[in-house]
C-alpha cells in the first residue's frame, strides 16, 4: 500500500495531514515502535536467554534501562494476553493495512490454545494505518464487551461494534464536532460494516508480556517554551531534575515498552476445532502513552497536551539505548518483520507455513470462531440505520450535523 493511500484511508477516518511538530497528540493516534528479534528458532532464543542469565529473551532491555539510569517501573509478573486476529476470508482489511481484534488477559491451565482457560474482561478493536509501510503510527480504536455465560458451564464472547461506535462517536463528537463524528461512525461502516459474521478468525496469539514503563521528562517556561538545546532541539531528560524553578513546568513523557513472546496458532482445517501453533517470535515494543490504558491497573500516562516534538525527542533517545543493548549482546533485528505488526506478522508466517507444508493448509474456517470453535461467541449484527437508532450518540450526532449540512451521502436522521 503507498504512503497516500494510507494517508487517504485515515483522512476518512480523522483528518490526519499537516500535522505540525507542536500539536498535541490525540488520544486515538498510536505511536509505537516494533523491534522483533532475529532468532533461528525459539529454541535459540532459549538459549539465548539462559546464557546471558535472562527470564525471557528481551529482558536485556530492562537491565539496560536501569543501568542507563532511566526511571523505569515495571509489574511483578508477566501477563498472558490471547489475541484473535479477523478479516474477511481473502484478506481485504490487511491488505490495507488494516487490524481487527479480539484481545482478553487470561490464565491458561496448558500452551495450546484449549477453552480450558480463564479469562478477563476482552476488548475488542480496529486500528488504521496512518502512513504505510510501518505500524509507527495508526489510528487505534478498542473498547470493552462483554462475557456471556460462565467458563463452567460454556462462555460466548459478545462480538458486536456497538460499543465501539458509542464511544468514539461521542469522543470525537466532543472533540471536534457532530460533523466529525459522523464522519468517523461512516467511515468505520463503509470500511468495516457493522456485522462480526462477515469476518472469519485467521489466527490467534497466546503472547507473554512484560510491560515497564519508561518516563522522560521535558521543562516548559512561564511563557509556555520548551526548553531548548542551542540547535533548536526538544531538551529530554532521563530522570526528573531535582531542583525546578516554580516559574517552570516538568512534563513526563510515559513510553510503555511490550517485551513479548509470541505464539501464532490457526485453525487445523483437517479437524475443525482443533488449532496448530505454526509460529512463535520475540519482541520489544514501545507505545507512547498519550492517556492511561484503562486495561493496566495503576498504569501510567504522559502529561497533559504532549506535543509530536517532545514525543519524539523522547523516542530518540530510547531508540539509541536499544541499538547499542543489542550490539552489546549481538542480538540482531530480523530484517523481514521489525516494524510489522502482529497481524502481518501472523499472515506471512501462514503464507511460509502453506508454502512448505505439501498436506494440510492453514484457512479461516467457513463460519465464524474464536480459538477456532463455533461455540464460543454471541453476535450482534446492525444495518447503518439500525446503528443509529440504537447508539446514542450517533443519533445525537446525527441529528445536529444534518442541521448544517448533507451527512457524506448518508440520509438524514430526524
Amino acid at each position: 500500500m503507498k504512503t497516500t493511500d494510507a494517508l487517504n484511508l485515515a483522512e476518512t477516518f480523522e483528518a490526519q495531514q499537516n500535522k505540525r511538530p507542536t500539536d498535541v497528540i490525540p488520544s486515538t493516534e498510536e505511536i509505537e515502535y516494533k523491534h522483533v528479534l532475529d532468532f533461528p528458532s525459539d529454541t535459540s532464543a532459549k538459549g539465548f536467554a539462559t546464557k546471558n542469565g535472562l527470564k525471557y529473551p528481551s529482558e536485556f532491555i530492562v537491565k539496560a534501562l536501569i543501568s542507563e539510569g532511566f526511571v523505569v517501573s515495571r509489574e511483578t509478573s508477566t501477563k498472558n494476553l490471547s489475541s484473535y486476529y479477523y478479516d474477511t476470508k481473502d484478506r481485504t482489511l490487511n491488505a490495507r493495512g488494516i487490524s481487527l481484534r479480539m484481545r482478553h488477559n487470561e490464565t491458561p491451565q496448558r500452551e495450546t490454545q484449549s477453552e480450558d482457560f480463564e479469562a478477563e474482561t476482552p476488548d475488542l478493536s480496529f486500528k488504521i494505518p496512518t502512513q504505510s509501510g510501518s505500524t509507527v503510527k495508526r489510528l487505534e480504536y478498542q473498547e470493552k464487551t462483554k462475557i456471556h455465560g460462565d467458563f463452567a458451564n460454556g462462555v460466548k464472547f459478545s462480538m458486536s461494534f456497538k460499543g465501539l461506535v458509542e464511544r468514539y462517536t461521542q469522543e470525537i463528537m466532543e472533540r471536534s464536532g457532530a460533523q466529525a463524528a459522523v464522519q468517523w461512525a461512516e467511515a468505520t461502516y463503509k470500511t468495516l460494516g457493522f456485522d462480526w459474521d462477515s469476518y472469519r478468525e485467521h489466527f490467534s496469539i497466546n503472547c507473554k508480556r512484560t510491560k515497564p514503563y519508561v518516563t522522560l521528562y521535558t521543562l516548559k517556561d512561564a511563557d509556555n517554551n520548551l526548553l531548548r538545546h542551542d540547535d533548536g532541539s526538544v531538551r529530554v531528560y532521563k530522570q526528573q531534575p531535582e531542583i525546578i524553578p516554580d516559574t517552570m513546568e516538568c512534563r513526563a513523557i510515559v513510553w510503555q515498552f511490550c517485551l513479548d513472546t509470541n505464539r501464532f496458532f490457526a485453525n487445523d482445517t483437517t479437524n475443525l476445532g482443533e488449532t496448530v501453533k505454526y509460529h512463535v517470535d520475540h519482541e520489544i515494543e514501545y507505545e507512547l502513552q498519550v492517556g492511561v490504558d484503562e486495561y493496566e491497573k495503576d498504569g501510567l500516562a504522559c502529561a497533559d497536551d504532549i506535543t509530536y516534538e517532545e514525543a519524539y525527542a523522547a523516542r530518540a533517545i530510547i531508540n539509541d539505548l536499544i541499538k547499542d543493548s543489542m550490539a552489546a549482546y549481538n542480538v540482531k533485528e530480523c530484517p523481514l518483520h521489525s516494524g510489522e505488526s502482529k497481524q502481518a506478522r501472523g499472515f506471512h508466517a501462514i503464507d511460509r507455513h502453506n508454502e512448505r507444508t505439501s498436506g494440510a493448509k492453514i484457512k479461516p474456517a467457513d463460519t465464524f470462531t474464536i480459538r477456532g470453535r463455533t461455540n464460543m461467541h454471541k453476535i450482534k449484527a446492525y444495518s447503518w440505520d439500525g446503528m443509529v437508532k440504537d447508539s446514542p450518540a450517533l443519533t445525537k450526532a446525527t441529528r445536529a450535523a444534518s442541521i448544517n449540512q448533507p451527512l457524506f451521502g448518508l440520509k438524514k436522521v430526524v
